[in-house]
């Protein structure tokens, strides 16, 4: 949706953080609502395709803070036509926000799959910690539906990333879109909502 924006607490929920889809980062103290300041990045370093920047349903997926750490998805370009999930990285500084490349889906969606069918705002890309040494990060299937169903495809899962050395594995298949995400520490227990097929949902 246009105008589409995440935002995040740290500081003990004092401050607050917000992206918009295009990758302007700003914060405030949540005394002072009516005041953010603009946080600069290298962001446009990183990621260089047009429609990032121009097309809201191309850009940033979610934000998530943790361990003074910044994380950020977003639909990556991998090659002409063939689209990514990648997750980048900061440590979380209100002067200056340095990321590096996090985590990467192996593959990409290409535009004319064989599936017939492509819809970049079916990404997912939602982040939140499972544990402190695990975070669960949602692919969407771009509607090329046989994807969520394949083990052996990133998407249409939740995967679980360990934070040290970046490897992932399924821990649930067969999502269409799913961007909401919790994790309940007490009763271990991963509740995910998404998209259905029909319009308006």
């Amino acid at each position: 949706a246009i105008g589409t924006a995440y935002v995040d607490l740290y500081n003990n929920n004092k401050n607050l953080l917000i992206a918009t889809y295009d990758g302007i980062f700003a914060f405030t103290n949540l005394n002072n609502l009516k005041r953010f300041k603009k946080i600069n990045s290298n962001i446009n370093s990183l990621i260089k395709y047009d429609k990032f920047y121009l097309a809201e349903q191309y850009g940033i997926k979610d934000i998530h803070i943790d361990n003074k750490k910044l994380y950020v998805s977003y639909i990556g370009k991998q090659k002409n036509n063939c689209y990514d999930l990648k997750i980048i990285s900061s440590e979380l500084n209100e002067k200056f926000l340095n990321f590096e490349l996090f985590y990467q889906t192996l593959n990409c969606v290409d535009v004319n799959n064989n599936h017939g069918f492509w819809a970049h705002q079916g990404a997912g890309g939602r982040i939140v910690n499972l544990d402190n040494s695990n975070l669960l990060f949602t692919t969407g299937d771009f509607r090329n539906r046989p994807l969520s169903q394949n083990i052996t495809s990133e998407f249409g899962k939740i995967l679980r990333i360990n934070i040290e050395n970046k490897k992932s594995e399924v821990v649930s298949l067969g999502h269409r879109n799913p961007q909401g995400l919790f994790y309940s520490k007490k009763f271990d227990f991963i509740l995910s909502t998404e998209h259905g097929p029909k319009g308006g949902d």
